[in-house]
């Protein structure tokens, strides 16, 4: 953190999948947060497990601990969320826990809460061609 300058992002890539286990995946986040991240990101979406909502649960608990703490961390699903189904799912389970209602998903804040599915978009274009009769 201390070597960045100006307004740049640090984002912290914990690496769910490899980690496999809540509490290697908390204490990399709380290590990543105690070291000044801006962001914990889930994964490069490299290895065999990637994105999922357990490693997704444990990981926004320590952004919103954090917050509780006069910190400001943000959290990005990276790896494996392919579909519009999928990324509601991770907005529900963030909204669970930063607001207690699932239901509360629109009162996220996208600046704070991101996906880095390189799948995601082109999948999300196809069905909208798809509904729309249209063909990519």
């Amino acid at each position: 953190r201390a070597a960045r300058t100006g307004d740049v992002i640090l984002k912290v890539i914990i690496e769910s999948g490899e980690l496999q286990t809540d509490e290697l995946i908390k204490a990399a986040s709380e290590v990543a947060i105690a070291g000044g991240c801006d962001f914990v990101k889930t994964s490069t979406g490299k290895v065999k497990v990637n994105a999922t909502l357990e490693a997704a649960k444990v990981m926004i608990t320590c952004c919103k601990e954090a917050k509780s703490n006069g910190k400001t961390i943000g959290f990005k699903a990276a790896g494996g969320v392919r579909d519009a189904e999928q990324a509601r799912s991770f907005l529900e389970l963030g909204a669970e826990i930063l607001f207690g209602d699932k239901l509360r998903l629109h009162e996220i804040d996208s600046r704070l809460f991101r996906f880095g599915a390189s799948s995601l978009l082109p999948n999300l274009r196809k069905k909208e061609a798809s509904a729309a009769g249209a063909g990519y």
